[in-house]
């Protein structure tokens, strides 16, 4: 894992450059350590507009770290992003995907931190 870190952080954070020059904001759902994680080691705030989470309790507060703001999910659509990073479970992104259906009508789509994921940012 330490031996590819650095190639690793370098092609994310092309990818995200690459998503944010071509389709403008960019999202992560789920507000905990995962997300967390990933936002500070891989250095990734500047691409980040917000992180999006369901608990109400949440929303408001600052990302550890990286000090991104925690939002609602009205966000998708209100604020016209596109992409989505997801940092959750396999059901639990299944679930998200069709909570905001009308997110992906409109052109927006979702993007797993997980390397193993049909739809990861690793692909």
């Amino acid at each position: 894992y330490s031996k590819n870190f650095n190639t690793t952080k370098n092609m994310i954070n092309k990818k995200l450059a690459y998503l944010k020059k071509k389709y403008g904001k960019i999202a992560i759902y789920g507000a905990g350590h995962i997300s967390s994680m990933f936002i500070n080691l891989m250095g990734i705030k500047k691409y980040i507009y917000a992180v999006i989470d369901d608990n109400k309790k949440k929303q408001k507060f600052l990302m550890p770290g990286s000090k991104l703001p925690i939002k609602n999910k009205k966000i998708l659509l209100n604020n016209k992003i596109k992409v989505c990073l997801l940092s959750l479970n396999p059901e639990a992104e299944k679930k998200i995907m069709k909570k905001n259906i009308k997110f992906l009508k409109n052109g927006g789509f979702f993007l797993s931190l997980f390397p193993y994921y049909k739809n990861s940012i690793f692909r």
